[in-house]
This record gives structure tokens, sequence and C-alpha cells, in this order.
């Protein structure tokens, strides 16, 4: 006997980023407060969103400054019509090129770690040549690593700092100051340990602004820091200047098990269409796995090791939180596989959409070309 399979949300056909604009715009809202609270300057990171409608939400409420990670992804906003920006990654020479096509009609801050770089910027003809022709000095930020590890001139090298600080002597370019991200808070599980961080980062970067402040634009060495954790906890980050955060925008799992967010705040999701059930193993098969939601996962408490979590019941065009108790345990490339019980294998039918939870929602976008809203429209992505 054939049994037809019924047909629901055909609307989607394949999985898809799900995106709540009221909890976006909710998570703008509050952390631009935050930020007007503290006295800081708020230039978000769009890396996780990538998208020029959500650029666009957050213009409308206020934001004029953005930051981006990649030069495609500076090319895209300016597009858009944003036209201050700085780029967080480190700049090398065959980038530069591409940034001083940019300088017509924005400005755009790099960064730089190391002598070499910031040479290889001065002496570039193009760069030079632009930023003259926009009638406006280039900004350089010195990135530092205040504990991360990853990038930047380490806090106590103070010999790099100075030969980074010389090479950048040219009249055309501007130095604003430092940038740091410590991206050491995601391994953090309170509020306590996350202000710890922070409290340790300042240390080491407020002494730099008392020593070298002369040599930066305006006699002040600016501050700029940024990771979600870090501003989504506290109310006030001391002498800094800008705060960065991207994340925030959609959070995700890991914000949750920082303590950053509430699961109510996670403002995108993976919809993934049920491929397959597995009653006897109490498993559910989807079709959702590591090109669709990445292979970032959460460690647990209990040892065990989760891909994402899955809402309570199918779509039905409602928006739903994260069951920590339906966890996606395995991945593929394609498929993805939801450890659930005998009673809850109930909830879903061959053909169903759910809503996937990822534990990192920046790599899990950056897999996608389009997301849809809530409301059914299309956003697309800078590529």
């Amino acid at each position: 006997m054939t049994t037809s399979i019924p047909q629901r949300n055909s609307e989607f056909s394949a999985p898809t980023v799900l995106v709540d604009r009221s909890r976006v715009e909710n998570n703008v809202q509050a952390m631009f407060q935050r930020a007007r609270r503290a006295g800081v300057h708020f230039r978000p990171h769009f890396k996780t969103h990538q998208s020029p409608e959500v650029g666009a939400w957050m213009r409308a409420m206020g934001v004029r400054a953005i930051t981006v990670s990649s030069v495609a992804m500076a090319e895209g906003f300016v597009a858009a019509g944003w036209s201050d920006l700085t780029l967080a990654l480190p700049a090398y020479p065959a980038m530069l090129g591409r940034v001083a096509a940019l300088l017509d009609r924005a400005r755009i801050g790099l960064l730089v770690d190391h002598p070499e770089a910031a040479q290889a910027l001065v002496a570039h003809p193009a760069l030079r040549a632009a930023s003259e022709a926009a009638g406006r000095p280039l900004s350089v930020w010195i990135k530092l690593d205040a504990g991360y590890g990853r990038a930047g001139v380490r806090w106590d090298d103070a010999a790099r700092f100075a030969a980074v600080v010389e090479a950048l002597d040219a009249p055309w370019i501007r130095r604003e100051g430092i940038l740091a991200h410590s991206g050491h808070t995601y391994g953090a599980r309170s509020a306590a340990e996350i202000a710890s961080i922070h409290a340790c980062c300042l240390e080491r970067l407020v002494p730099l602004r008392a020593r070298w402040s002369p040599q930066f634009a305006d006699g002040k060495l600016r501050i700029s820091v940024g990771d979600t954790p870090t501003c989504s906890v506290l109310e006030d980050f001391g002498p800094v200047d800008e705060i960065r955060p991207g994340n925030f925008v959609f959070y995700d799992l890991s914000q949750v098990q920082i303590g950053a967010c509430a699961p109510e705040e996670i403002s995108a999701c993976v919809l993934c269409p049920v491929i397959g059930k597995d009653e006897a193993r109490h498993r559910l098969i989807l079709h959702g796995g590591a090109v669709h939601l990445s292979k970032d996962r959460l460690e647990q408490d209990d040892a065990s090791v989760s891909f994402g979590q899955l809402a309570a019941r199918p779509y039905d065009g409602s928006w739903q939180l994260p069951d920590p108790q339906r966890s996606l345990v395995s991945l593929s490339q394609e498929h993805g596989i939801a450890q659930l019980t005998e009673q809850t294998m109930q909830d879903y039918r061959i053909g169903d959409f759910v809503q996937v939870f990822p534990v990192h929602s920046c790599l899990a976008c950056d897999l996608h070309a389009v997301y849809r809203t809530t409301d059914g429209e299309e956003l697309s992505r800078v590529r």
C-alpha cells in the first residue's frame, strides 16, 4: 500500500535561513541603547548577517557606522549606501587596490599589526592617490592582541608597537587608535567571567593610551573593542571609545550557553525538512547537514555534543524556541540526525520543516546565499 505524504510548508523546498525581523530589531535597539548609556560609539559588525536588507533595518534605527571583515563585504555595503566602515581584518598588499577604489564613496578604516603591513600600506600609490583625491586622510587602527592570541600586536610587545606607529608616519594617514577583539569570552560561562576578561583587556590597553596618545589623531589614542558576550553583559565598558559587536543581531546557542542572551532573543534559525525517521533508535533524519549549519558544536555539561537544537514542533508560521531535549547529535555533509524520545518522535512527520537553532549563527548564515523572514521577505547577502 502506498501512503501519500501531505505537502506542508510548500513555500520552502530546501534548508533555508529563517529570520524573525521583530527579534532582530529588538536586539539592535537593546544594544544601541546600551552603547548610548555607556557613552561609547556604536559600530556594529555586519559579518553575522551580511545582508543589505538587515543593514537597512539597522540604518532606519539610527546606525551610521559599521564594521566588516572582508574587502568583498566592504564593497557590498558601500554599494548599499554605507559610507563609514572599518575593515576589521589586518590589511595585506593585495587588498589595498580594491580598498582604494572605494574611497571616493566611503571612509574606510584599515587595520595593521606588523611593520611590514604598515610599510606596504604607506607605500601603496593608488591608496595614497585615492585618499588625497577624496580630501580626507586614511584612517588606520593598530590591531592589538590583549589576550585572545589570534591576530594583533601583543599588548606587551612595546618594540613592535613602536615600529608600527613609526611606519604609519605619513601626512595622508590618520592614526586612529588601537582595536582589539576579546574572542576568548566565548569560553566564558558567566557574566562574572566575561567581566573579568574585559577588565584584563583594559589593563593591557589603557596604558598604551597614556604612553602613545600624542602620536595619534587629535592627540588621543582611541580604544575600540568588540565581542558580543562583553557587549551584551556589561553596562560600563570603562575607558573605551567604541564597541563593535556582531553576533548579537541574530544570537545563537553559543551565546545562550555563555549567558550573553536568552533563547527568546535568538532571531535566526535554519528551517530543515524531515527526510527520514528511525523509530527504533528514536532518531529524526533532517536535510540539514554541515553545509547548512557548519560543524560548530556545543560541549554540554554532561559531556555530550550538540550541533543544534530543534523546536518542539514543526514550523507552522509562528516562531518557536529551541528545545535542549531535541538535539542534533550528528552531522554529515547533507544530513543531520536528531536524538529524540519515543514520545517526541510522534511530533514530526516526513515532509515537515523544523526550526533548527544553530550553535554559531555567523557560520551557519554564511553558508546560505539568501534568507527568508517569517513575513515572507527574501533577504539577500553580499558576496
